[in-house]
């Protein structure tokens, strides 16, 4: 099984442009960083004036992660049997900063309760942060922008999984398996962030581009497919984006945050 899936990965390697290990994707990165400005100054402003349409950088986000991440992969001849491996690495890029930021909010809680202020958080609250799960447990994060990286995380899971099938179609399957992903959001419409559905259609426009550049995929079906992924991510990901629970902070508005690579 394993020597099947590296067949497909193997016969389009030559046309992916080569870098060095170490190197990184100068585009993607300049990308990222006018994404974080923008989320940057989405919240400086308070979502008003020049920073209104700032949110739009995590959507940014999404899509390099979709180009990036198998673009990654491939170049690293990802078989299944590495999904392990793959996603401990994914962890260690994604986990040092998150953990960080916890532990000070944490640690500023513990100021506060010793300067007689009740904890605004409980352990189970706490652990759950560990595994993502807040918003399917229906406890607060100690961040609310750390919604983004859930979604992110339940990407790497996905994407881990589904890339040695996606490789190993024909540009008709692959461009099926796009489409069915990107209507998801429809068939199973949410107000809510806890999830990677809304967000489907947007890591879809960059496995495209992924496609596209390693030329598994034509140019004609590369630009209607990206017609109709623009539509369908306007749709399930901007009311989901600007919208904010009564609730204590379950699912809340981007940031810039992000452990995307």
């Amino acid at each position: 099984m394993t020597a099947t899936l590296q067949d497909p990965v193997a016969s389009v390697e030559a046309s992916v442009p080569a870098y060095g290990s170490h190197q990184r994707n100068q585009t993607a990165d300049a990308l990222r960083a006018l994404a974080a400005l923008w989320v940057c100054l989405y919240h400086f402003t308070g979502g008003v004036g020049i920073g209104a349409f700032g949110y739009l950088g995590v959507t940014i986000f999404f899509v390099i992660s979709g180009f990036i991440v198998p673009y990654s992969m491939m170049r690293g001849r990802y078989v299944i049997a590495s999904w392990p491996r793959f996603m401990l690495r994914r962890l260690i890029r994604l986990e040092p900063p998150y953990l960080v930021s916890v532990a000070l909010l944490l640690t500023l809680g513990v100021i506060d309760m010793l300067a007689g202020t009740a904890p605004a958080w409980t352990a189970a609250q706490i652990v759950g942060h560990l595994g993502y799960v807040n918003a399917f447990l229906g406890l607060p994060w100690l961040n609310s922008v750390y919604w983004s990286l859930a979604v992110e995380f339940q990407f790497y899971v996905l994407i881990g999984l589904a890339l040695p099938l996606l490789l190993a179609g024909t540009s008709a399957t692959r461009i099926a398996a796009l489409a069915l992903v990107a209507c998801l959001p429809l068939l199973l419409p949410t107000r809510s962030n806890a999830t990677i559905f809304p967000f489907l259609s947007v890591f879809a426009m960059g496995i495209l581009t992924f496609l596209r550049s390693s030329d598994m995929i034509g140019r004609a079906s590369t630009g209607l497919c990206w017609q109709h992924l623009r539509e369908l991510s306007s749709r399930s990901t901007t009311q989901v984006l600007l919208w904010r629970p009564r609730e204590a902070q379950l699912c809340s508005r981007p940031s810039a945050s992000h452990g995307s690579s």
